[in-house]
């Protein structure tokens, strides 16, 4: 009967104690990979006409309302300018596709230099 009790004791007090445990060690482990900085390269190379053009920055800002995107391209070759776009869509996937295409980039250089809006 005595070890029973000692069981019990240790099954209630054991289960909170490694929930609350596991609690705070999700919530450290969480903070930590959220802190750290995001790997998105500032500069990425165009194949247009000059090799030193570089597209530095993608904003589309998708009008749902309007049923299309206005994109913002900021590009560098000595100086820096921007390239506005228009597309009668607001889906993400034809948008990558389109900005890629307009740009000559790659699907992939697209997606870590794009930054979105929705309005």
């Amino acid at each position: 009967m005595k070890s029973f009790a000692i069981f019990k004791l240790l099954l209630l007090l054991g289960i909170p104690t490694c929930g609350v445990l596991f609690w705070l060690g999700s919530g450290i482990l969480t903070e930590h990979l959220l802190s750290r900085p995001y790997g998105a390269l500032d500069r990425l190379q165009v194949n247009a006409t000059s090799p030193e053009t570089a597209v530095t920055f993608i904003h589309a800002k998708i009008w749902q309302s309007q049923n299309s995107t206005t994109v913002i391209a900021w590009i560098e070759n000595g100086t820096t300018y921007s390239l506005e776009f228009e597309f009668p869509f607001t889906e993400i996937e034809e948008l990558e596709e389109a900005i890629a295409q307009r740009l000559s980039l790659t699907l992939f250089e697209v997606r870590r230099l794009v930054r979105y809006q929705i309005v």
